[in-house]
């Protein structure tokens, strides 16, 4: 972001400048990690960091600062970034918290006097790069959806649906507002257990559509769902109700916003398998024009975070790599359904670059012949998988039998 362009609460300092003007004080360094494709930045950018209040604070106590993550992702890893805008502060180039998500401006200055003084709970962190000590991650921090998603799992597989309901009221709650995982999106992680809730107990579909609604409502600078979670998770149940119409509609008339590249690249991976089912496929093309970068910017964020839980719970792991690998593949059959041949083999070339495995050659023709459409490779990717040991009998009876 150019000089000029910086909200007046930030410097132009590099990070290493920024901590040497502190160095020997008890001022802090705010840093806030940022992207050009970010909306809730962008939100904050135009409101947060110009408010008065937040301004004199910053001025009064240190120097804050912006890290573009996709201009500076050495520092970005250093700082185990998966999700922006993320704001932390050091002192004495340690860091002493983090925040995550959009904020008003009251709020960030809430946050930024309690932990300057030490009054907001944090975690153990490391001097070098804010990395968790190894005291720390010998103890592994469970968020409240966390502790909601596996209470929620136990009860919809007892059938307590009714307690299923609670739980889920309380995940969309104010409580877990800005717990990470809500920041990132709650829906895709218990989909599966909202989908077997309204089967089993149909009355619950009005405080799932009342949950929807309210995110419906929320808006934050005058934009309609600034958090990216909240994208997320706004489409999310609309699939999860059954109601396509309402998420085409929304995206039809993004399609000439501003910000609609953005929002498009953050609802990615529930607004491509909308637009496969509803027979436009072709769309996706249309509204991700640089899909490959798109592509390995999920995968940046993909690849870390399933490294933090393989370990201990594998199945999230590998439910995120079939998500990936999906939307990969839904991704490439629109650009093949759109007829941009040369994109769709250079999204393909990419994703089996990132995700050289069966089950990615798998998703490229599963999902092509969802969208109606028979991408180029899908006969050798079939002959590779099956080489793997996977059963692709039922893809190649689909394969034969479409339209030549």
């Amino acid at each position: 972001m150019a000089r000029a362009d910086l909200p007046p609460a930030f410097s132009d300092l590099t990070l290493d400048a920024a901590k040497k003007q502190v160095d020997g004080t008890d001022k802090v360094v705010v840093v806030k990690f940022t992207a050009d494709w970010c909306p809730p930045c962008k939100a904050m950018d135009k409101t947060t960091w110009r408010d008065e209040s937040v301004v004199k604070w910053v001025k009064d106590h240190g120097v804050a600062i912006q890290v573009d993550v996709d201009k500076d992702q050495k520092t970005a890893q250093a700082y185990n970034i998966e999700a922006m805008p993320t704001m932390v502060m050091l002192r004495g180039g340690k860091e002493i918290g983090r925040t995550l998500g959009y904020m008003p401006g009251p709020q960030i200055l809430s946050w930024m006097e309690a932990t300057a003084t030490g009054k907001a709970p944090t975690a153990s962190t490391s001097q070098k790069g804010g990395k968790p000590t190894k005291a720390a991650e010998s103890v592994p921090q469970v968020s409240q959806f966390q502790l909601l998603a596996t209470a929620l799992e136990k009860s919809v597989a007892e059938k307590k649906y009714n307690e299923s309901v609670a739980i889920v009221q309380e995940m969309w709650s104010e409580k877990t507002l800005n717990d990470p995982a809500r920041l990132a999106g709650l829906v895709p992680e218990v989909r599966e257990q909202l989908v077997t809730i309204l089967a089993g107990a149909p009355e619950a579909k009005s405080a799932v559509v009342s949950i929807r609604d309210e995110i419906e409502q929320v808006k934050d600078d005058g934009t309609p769902r600034a958090r990216a979670g909240e994208l997320i998770d706004w489409l999310g149940f609309n699939s999860v109700l059954s109601d396509d119409a309402r998420s085409l509609a929304w995206i039809d008339r993004t399609k000439s916003d501003e910000n609609a590249a953005a929002l498009f690249s953050i609802g990615l991976a529930e607004i491509t398998p909308i637009l496969i089912r509803n027979g436009r496929a072709a769309d996706i093309a249309g509204l991700v024009p640089n899909a490959t970068e798109a592509l390995q910017r999920r995968y940046e964020v993909t690849a870390p975070a399933v490294k933090g839980v393989e370990k201990s719970d594998p199945a999230r792991a590998a439910r995120a790599w079939t998500g990936f690998e999906t939307l990969g593949g839904q991704v490439f059959a629109g650009f093949v359904a759109a007829k941009d041949v040369k994109e769709a083999n250079g999204i393909a070339e990419t994703m089996l670059q990132l995700r050289d495995t069966p089950t990615m050659r798998i998703a490229l023709v599963r999902e092509s012949l969802n969208a109606g459409v028979v991408g180029p490779g899908a006969k050798l990717w079939l002959d590779e998988a099956a080489k793997s040991g996977q059963d692709v009998t039922a893809l190649r009876s689909r394969l034969a039998a479409m339209p030549k």
